[in-house]
C-alpha cells in the first residue's frame, strides 16, 4: 500500500499546466519523493512524500498509487530531475570504463538478473569515476511515462558531487549517515577520499545499527574517531538516536536552510528530517 505520508504545497493552483518550474524526485525501493522547486530559486512550492513496502507492491501498481494521490503530478514540468537511489551499481575509474563491459562489472558484484535497464553517470569530480547502476525495467519505464523531459542520474551521483567536488574537502574520518523509510545510506570518507557508500533496506532499526556497527568493524575504525553527519527521518527522542549517541561522541546534523523550507514544513519536523530531499540538488 502506498501511503502519502507527508506533503506540503503553496499556490500550485496559480501556476501554469507546462511550468517552469523545477521538479526534482528521489526514488528508492521504499519511497518517492517529489519536490517542486520555483524557477530560478531554491525556496520550494511543493513537496510529497509517498512511502510503500516494495516487498508487495510492484512498481506499476505504485506510481498508479502514486499518480492518483498527488497534486504535484496533476500538471507537468520542462525540467525534471530524477534520482535514483538503488543498492545495485559500481564505481569504477574513468580509464577503466566501457560501455560494453557495464553488464560485466554488475554482475560480478550483484549477480546476474533479467529485465534490467544499465544506465550510468560521469562525475563531476577529480580524477573522474564512473557511476554504473542497473534499474528494473519496469520502473525505467515507469519514469519514461510518467515525466517529461527528464534528466536521470544516480544519487551516489549527486552525493560524491556534493562531499567530492570544488571545495568541500574533509579531514579526518567522517561518515554521513541518511536515513529513509526503511532504508539507510552510508557515505564514509577519509581525508576527502571516498571509502565506501552504500544503501541498504532495513526492516527494523537494529538493521541500521547492525549496518553501521559492520562498517566500523569492516574498516577497522574506533567510533571516537568519527565525525558523524545525520539527516533524514530519525527521531531524536527515540531509543535508537540514543543508542547512536552512545557509539559516537562526535555527531552533527545534516539541516535544510529555512528559506529552502515551507512555513508549514518548517513547524512541523526538524531541519534535519527532509535533507535528504532538499538539500539534493
Amino acid at each position: 500500500m502506498v501511503q502519502k505520508s507527508i506533503s506540503s504545497y503553496l499556490d500550485l493552483e496559480s501556476q501554469s499546466p507546462f511550468n517552469s518550474d523545477e521538479l526534482i524526485v528521489n526514488i528508492g525501493n521504499t519511497y518517492v519523493a517529489m519536490l517542486v522547486r520555483l524557477a530560478g530559486r531554491q525556496d520550494a512550492s511543493a513537496f510529497e512524500l509517498f512511502e510503500f513496502d516494495k516487498a508487495t507492491d510492484n512498481w506499476y501498481n505504485i506510481f498508479y498509487s502514486v499518480r492518483t494521490q498527488s497534486k504535484i503530478l496533476d500538471r507537468s514540468y520542462n525540467n525534471t530531475k530524477i534520482f535514483y537511489n538503488l543498492p545495485e551499481n559500481v564505481l569504477v575509474p574513468s580509464e577503466k570504463f566501457s560501455e560494453d563491459a557495464e553488464e560485466s562489472y554488475l554482475n560480478m558484484l550483484h549477480g546476474d538478473t533479467i529485465n534490467e535497464a544499465i544506465q550510468h553517470d560521469v562525475l563531476d569530480i577529480n580524477p573522474p569515476i564512473v557511476n554504473i547502476y542497473r534499474i528494473k525495467r519496469v520502473l525505467y519505464e515507469m519514469v519514461r511515462t510518467n515525466f517529461m523531459m527528464v534528466q536521470p542520474k544516480h544519487l551516489y551521483t549527486q552525493l560524491l558531487e556534493n562531499n567530492l567536488g570544488g571545495y568541500n574537502l574533509h579531514s579526518g574520518i567522517s561518515l554521513k549517515i541518511q536515513f529513509y523509510n526503511k532504508c539507510i545510506l552510508l557515505l564514509l570518507l577519509k581525508d576527502g577520499k571516498l571509502q565506501f557508500i552504500q544503501s541498504y533496506s532495513c526492516l527494523t532499526q537494529d538493521d541500521m545499527l547492525y549496518y553501521v556497527l559492520s562498517l566500523l568493524q569492516q574498516f577497522h575504525i574506533q567510533p571516537a574517531e568519527v565525525k558523524v553527519e545525520l539527516g533524514g527521518q530519525i527521531d531524536t527522542r527515540s531509543q535508537y538516536y540514543d543508542y547512536i549517541k552512545k557509539i559516537f561522541t562526535n555527531i552533527q546534523f545534516e539541516i535544510v536552510a529555512p528559506e529552502k523550507l515551507m512555513k508549514e514544513l518548517q513547524e512541523n519536523y526538524p531541519p534535519h528530517y527532509l535533507s535528504p530531499y532538499f538539500n539534493l540538488a
